[in-house]
């Protein structure tokens, strides 16, 4: 014990402060990383908030919204749903007007974001889970559950909580937008309903005088 004391006490304290230093660079680069994905994630929001003004009944919208997601991220994989079917995707995962699996029906009833990373957590995504993850946040309007945004990621030895963190991020300000533009459709509706009892109103009145004029 004599001998080998002094080597012991060193080679311990080495070992600790690489374990401890491991740790500390870690945390450091998942914290830099959350960072990073949410600056993309409003820069992302910001290109796509246009293509969002008709909610989710413009397709051609939507198609461009989930392009400028695939191409603005490392994303493996991008979709955009309604309650029942995908609305449009781009990369691997979900085709289009295919069937939900039971993660966006999660999902969307719980109104959280839901991670399958193994096969069993998602059994119709099995092939696609071998190499990658998937998450799915829920698309919100009125406090209810109108779709979800599904992104695809490959597998990576840093937890997951930045990418969880960026498809939720994506998933509120999208959310936000898809009131502002249900709003601005009730707006529509309104003006045109104070149109339509307008012009019930000066029609009779323009008939009257008109009748006025050829009697008189």
């Amino acid at each position: 014990v004599k001998v080998i004391a002094l080597p012991m006490i060193l080679m311990n304290s080495c070992g600790i402060l690489a374990f401890i230093g491991a740790f500390q660079h870690i945390f450091v680069e998942q914290n830099s990383l959350a960072d990073s994905r949410i600056r993309q994630a409003m820069h992302i929001a910001e290109q796509c908030l246009p293509f969002l003004r008709k909610g989710l009944s413009s397709r051609e919208d939507l198609d461009r919204a989930v392009e400028i997601i695939h191409s603005n991220s490392d994303c493996a994989g991008v979709a955009v749903t309604d309650g029942q079917q995908v609305l449009s995707h781009s990369g691997l995962g979900l085709g289009e007007g295919a069937e939900l699996p039971l993660l966006i029906h999660e999902a969307m009833g719980r109104g959280e974001t839901r991670v399958a990373v193994r096969a069993e957590e998602c059994p119709e995504l099995a092939g696609l889970l071998e190499k990658h993850i998937v998450m799915a946040a829920p698309l919100t309007r009125q406090g209810r559950s109108i779709g979800c945004l599904v992104l695809v990621e490959k597998r990576k030895w840093l937890p997951i909580d930045a990418e969880r963190g960026f498809v939720e991020g994506l998933a509120t300000l999208f959310s936000t937008q898809l009131e502002l533009s249900q709003v601005e459709y009730q707006r529509s509706l309104l003006q045109k309903a104070e149109f339509q009892r307008l012009q019930s109103q000066v029609n009779p009145h323009f008939l009257f005088n008109s009748l006025n004029a050829v009697s008189c």
